[in-house]
């Protein structure tokens, strides 16, 4: 049972050729991209809305997001998450899932204080996953915050 204490399952997945992962205690599944309906008045990293299994989810374009260029379009390889994060289900759209492992704690080292792609808040740590760097992204902090300041806003949530 100790042994279970230190360890992190995460999903590996790609976003511009990097690696990047999440726990996997959040997600709930992985699709593969499908047409997605544009909602106005929506910040730019929320691509629209997805209709799946009964559910309307709104997707969030990782790269985006996290201010990762260039763009990309669809391929045969993107994917979407699905996590269901304080009672709300969103799709995190990346380039790519790699595989699910589970981490030792100790393997995940601090974040940087300062990266370019990523803002630090939302980074867990960094963590070596068979010789390649995978930051390990706290998508738990990313989503809540997003649903905090939608509210506050005041406006419609699609996040929720």
């Amino acid at each position: 049972m100790k042994e279970l204490l230190n360890e992190f399952k995460v999903i590996v997945f790609e976003l511009n050729y990097h690696a990047y992962a999440i726990g996997i205690s959040s997600v709930r599944s992985i699709e593969k991209a499908q047409a997605i309906t544009r909602v106005p008045f929506t910040p730019p990293y929320i691509k629209g809305i997805i209709y799946l299994r009964g559910e309307v989810i709104p997707i969030l374009d990782l790269r985006e997001k996290l201010k990762i260029i260039p763009k990309h379009e669809l391929t045969n390889q993107t994917r979407i998450i699905l996590v269901s994060i304080s009672e709300s289900v969103v799709g995190l759209l990346v380039d790519a899932v790699t595989d699910v492992y589970t981490l030792d704690l100790n393997s995940i080292k601090a974040a940087p204080a300062k990266n370019e792609f990523l803002q630090a808040q939302w980074v867990k740590g960094i963590s070596i996953i068979d010789s390649q760097l995978v930051t390990v992204l706290d998508i738990e902090k990313m989503i809540e915050s997003d649903i905090s300041q939608h509210r506050n806003e005041g406006g419609k949530n699609v996040v929720h």
